[in-house]
């Protein structure tokens, strides 16, 4: 059973594959910004907002000119979606439940149950990289490319 607790920002999701992309591209030549945009269905402009300040954190780097576009700063395993999540997400602050004013039973037990789910994913996006995403990414298309015999 999936439960829906964690969710992240649409900031940091249209980051994400926009840098996953760049790393299935790999780093011959830039990619521009459209032509990202495009092949995830991020909106253009946002994702250049977006593209602008990954460069300030030191996740991707620009090219100008005519054959300019973006490329990855640093290599696929040292980008980790926690990094980027922790650096789109630093301003927002954590919504926590309300509780009534009358605790319950389970008032003062469901907050530490929360925080060990939230380290859980904590730890799964502090380990998981663009180069694990990559390789996931390979093992989807290769479950779904046809195999034809003749």
């Amino acid at each position: 059973m999936k439960y829906p607790y964690f969710q992240i920002s649409k900031k940091s999701g249209y980051a994400i594959r926009g840098l996953l992309e760049l790393a299935l591209r790999g780093d011959s030549e830039p990619v521009n910004v459209r032509t990202l945009a495009q092949s995830q269905g991020i909106p253009t402009r946002f994702l250049e907002i977006i593209l602008n300040e990954l460069k300030q954190g030191g996740f991707v780097r620009s090219m100008r000119g005519k054959a300019g576009g973006y490329l990855l700063a640093r290599g696929t395993e040292e980008i980790t979606i926690g990094q980027v999540i922790c650096f789109l997400d630093r301003h927002a602050e954590s919504v926590k439940a309300t509780v009534d004013s009358i605790p319950h039973h389970g008032d003062f037990v469901l907050p530490s149950i929360l925080d060990r789910i939230n380290q859980a994913v904590s730890d799964v996006c502090d380990e998981t990289s663009l180069k694990d995403m990559v390789a996931e990414h390979m093992k989807n298309q290769e479950a779904f490319t046809s195999n034809y015999i003749i």
